[in-house]
C-alpha cells in the first residue's frame, strides 16, 4: 500500500513537472513577454527589472521595459479618468477612493483643500513616472541588431483592448514611440517642478461665486494668491524642480534626436508595412493604425504613415516630413544639447512647419465644404509654403530660447509680470501702464499699477464711448508714450521703457525679466518704427521691445476683427 501511494505521489509530481516545463521560467525573458501580452504589466516589470539588474546593456530588455511602461502609463492614465468621471457622477466615489490603498496618502489628509492638492500632485507622479520609464527605456535600443516580437500585446483603455501594440519592434520603432513619448513626459516634469498649492476653494469662489469677476479682478485674485504667506512658492520651484526641468531638457533633446534617427534609419531598412501600433474599438475594429516603417514618398517628403479606416477601407493618413521639419527637429535639439544662450534660436515657421503638416492631414479627413477642402488641399501640396504663409499673420522677429530658461532655472513664477504686494488687501495687482490720454494721469493715492488704474477691461475704450470716472464726460485717444517713470516701477525691479512708434489700447506691461529667463529674444528692427535707438537685430527683449511686439500683435488682431 505505501509502496504504491508513493509511486502515485511520484508520478503526479512527473507529470506536473511535464506540465511546467511548458511554461516560461518565473524571472525570464520569455515569462516577462507572456505576462505582457496577459496584460499582467506588474509582474512584466518585475521579470525585467530583475533581468536587467543582471544584463542592464540588454537592448532587447529595454526596449520590452519601455513598452511595458508605456502600458503602465495608459493603465495610469485610464484610472485617473475613471476617478475624474466617477467624481463628476458622484462625489462620495472620492471619498471611497481617498480611502483605498491605490491612492494612499490621500486618505489622511487635514481636510478638502490639502486633498485636492495631494491629488493634483500625485496625479502629475502617477503618470510621470511609467512614461518616465518608457523614455529612458526606449531611449537604450540603439542597435540594429535589437528585435522583439509580441504576438498579442494589447492595452487596455475604457475596458476595452484599446492598443495594439502586437508587431516585430527593433530600434526604428522604439525611437518613433519615443519620440512621441518624450514631448509628454517633458510637460509633466516641467508642470510637476512647479508649487502648484494654492486656496482652491478661494479661487471656486471668486470665481463662481455672488457677483460678477470682471476681467481686471482675474489678474488682482492671482496676485492675491502670489501674495498669500501660505501658498508663497506658488509657481516657484519645489524641491528638485530645477533637475525636473533639466530633465525634460534631456527628454525634449533625445526626443528630436530621435525621430531623425527614426527618419533615417526607416529609410534605410526594407520596406516592410508590418504593424506596431493600432487603436481600435470594443467590437476589435481597428480605429488608427501605425506603420513600422517612415518612407520616402514619390514627391521627395518623408512620410510617417498613419491609416484610418472608414466604413469601406483603409485610407492613407500621410503626415509629410519635410526637410523643413527635420531642420527643425534638429534646431530643437541642437538647442536643447548648447550651454545656455549659445545655441540655434527657434523662431515661429520652426514650431508651424512641424504643427501644419498634423493640421492639415487630420483636416483631410474630416468633412468641410468644398471651399475649405479647396484650402486645404492646396495647403497640403506645399507645407514649408504654408508654414511660412501663416508665419505672416504672427509679428515677426520673435526667436526662442527654450535651452537657456530650462537651464537657466527660472520658475513661471519668475517669469509673471511684476505685480505689487505693498498695498492693502484686494488692491495689489500687475504693474501696467495705459496709452490712454485722460487716464494716464492717476492720483497718488492711485499709484500706476494699483487696482484702480485699470481702464475698466482688457483694452481702451473706442473714441466715442464714455469715459471713466477721472474724465466721466470724455473719451481716449491713444498717445505714444515713455513707460515705467514713476518710481513705483523701479521699487520692483521694472526697467523703464522709451517711446517705440506705436500706440496701443492694450495695457503696457512691466517685467521684472522681460527675457523670461533667457527664453525670449526680439527684432527691434522689426518691431519698433522710427527708432531713435539703432536697431541691433534680436537680443534678449526689453520691456520696450516686448511691448512694442504686444503693440504690434493688438494691430494685427483688430484689424483682423474689423
Amino acid at each position: 500500500m505505501i509502496r504504491r501511494r508513493l509511486g502515485a505521489i511520484i508520478a503526479i509530481i512527473l507529470v506536473a513537472g511535464c506540465l511546467d516545463s511548458s511554461l516560461p521560467q518565473p524571472g525570464t525573458r520569455a515569462a516577462a513577454i507572456l505576462h505582457l501580452q496577459d496584460g499582467n504589466l506588474a509582474a512584466a516589470r518585475s521579470d525585467l527589472d530583475a533581468l536587467l539588474a543582471e544584463s542592464p546593456n540588454d537592448e532587447s530588455l529595454h526596449l520590452l521595459a519601455g513598452l511595458t511602461a508605456f502600458g503602465e502609463t495608459i493603465a495610469q492614465f485610464n484610472f485617473i479618468l475613471t476617478v475624474v468621471l466617477a467624481a463628476l457622477e458622484d462625489a462620495d466615489v472620492v471619498a471611497d477612493l481617498a480611502d483605498s490603498e491605490k491612492l494612499n496618502p490621500l486618505g489622511s489628509v487635514a481636510d478638502e483643500n490639502t486633498f485636492i492638492q495631494t491629488l493634483v500632485r500625485d496625479t502629475i507622479e502617477f503618470l510621470s513616472d511609467p512614461l518616465d520609464r518608457a523614455v529612458r527605456h526606449l531611449g537604450m535600443v540603439r542597435s540594429a541588431d535589437t528585435s522583439v516580437r509580441l504576438d498579442d500585446y494589447r492595452v487596455q483603455f475604457w475596458a476595452a483592448d484599446f492598443f495594439d501594440l502586437s508587431g516585430q519592434w527593433d530600434r526604428t520603432d522604439a525611437a518613433i514611440l519615443q519620440s512621441l513619448l518624450a514631448p509628454a513626459a517633458a510637460a509633466l516634469n516641467v508642470i510637476g517642478a512647479h508649487d502648484l498649492d494654492l486656496d482652491v476653494y478661494y479661487v471656486i469662489h471668486k470665481v463662481i461665486g455672488p457677483g460678477e469677476l470682471d476681467t481686471p479682478g482675474i489678474g488682482n485674485l492671482l496676485v492675491n494668491l502670489l501674495n498669500d504667506q501660505r501658498y508663497g512658492d506658488l509657481l516657484g520651484f519645489v524641491d528638485g524642480g530645477r533637475q525636473r526641468v533639466d530633465l525634460a531638457r534631456q527628454q525634449l533633446a533625445t526626443g528630436s534626436h530621435r525621430f531623425i534617427q527614426a527618419v533615417e534609419q526607416g529609410l534605410a531598412r526594407e520596406n516592410n508595412d508590418e504593424t506596431i501600433f493600432q487603436i481600435v474599438d470594443d467590437r476589435d475594429e481597428i480605429l488608427l493604425r501605425l506603420d513600422n516603417r517612415i518612407r520616402m514618398n514619390s514627391d521627395g517628403n518623408f512620410d510617417l504613415s498613419f491609416r484610418i479606416v472608414d466604413d469601406a477601407s483603409f485610407q492613407t493618413f500621410e503626415v509629410q516630413v519635410t526637410d523643413g521639419w527635420l531642420n527643425s527637429a534638429a534646431r530643437m535639439a541642437d538647442n536643447l544639447d548648447a550651454p545656455a544662450g549659445s545655441g540655434p534660436r527657434l523662431q515661429i515657421v520652426d514650431s508651424m512647419q512641424i504643427l501644419l503638416p498634423l493640421v492639415i492631414a487630420t483636416l483631410d479627413h474630416v468633412e468641410v465644404s468644398e471651399t475649405v477642402d479647396g484650402i486645404i488641399n492646396l495647403l497640403g501640396d506645399d507645407p514649408e509654403g504654408a508654414a511660412d504663409l501663416v508665419s505672416e499673420f504672427v509679428p515677426a522677429g520673435i526667436e526662442l530660447d527654450p535651452g537657456a530658461w530650462m537651464q537657466n532655472g527660472v520658475p513661471l513664477r519668475g517669469m509673471l509680470p511684476a505685480w505689487r504686494d505693498d498695498l492693502d488687501d484686494g488692491q495689489n495687482n500687475f504693474l501696467f501702464e495705459w496709452e490712454c490720454t485722460g487716464f494716464y494721469a492717476p492720483t497718488a493715492t492711485e499709484p500706476p499699477g494699483s487696482s484702480a488704474s485699470w481702464p475698466g477691461g482688457l483694452d481702451c475704450p473706442e473714441p466715442g464711448e464714455a469715459g471713466f470716472e477721472h474724465e466721466p464726460d470724455s473719451a481716449f485717444d491713444l498717445v505714444d508714450s515713455d513707460h515705467f517713470t514713476d518710481p513705483v516701477f523701479f521699487d520692483f525691479a521694472v526697467d523703464s521703457a522709451l517711446a517705440d512708434g506705436k500706440k496701443t489700447a492694450w495695457p503696457v506691461v512691466g517685467f521684472s525679466d522681460p527675457t523670461l529667463g533667457g527664453l525670449l529674444y526680439l527684432d527691434g528692427n522689426v518691431l519698433v518704427e522710427a527708432d531713435p535707438i539703432p536697431p541691433v537685430g534680436a537680443a534678449p527683449a526689453s520691456n520696450r521691445t516686448i511691448n512694442a511686439w504686444l503693440a504690434e500683435l493688438e494691430s494685427l488682431v483688430s484689424s483682423f476683427l474689423d
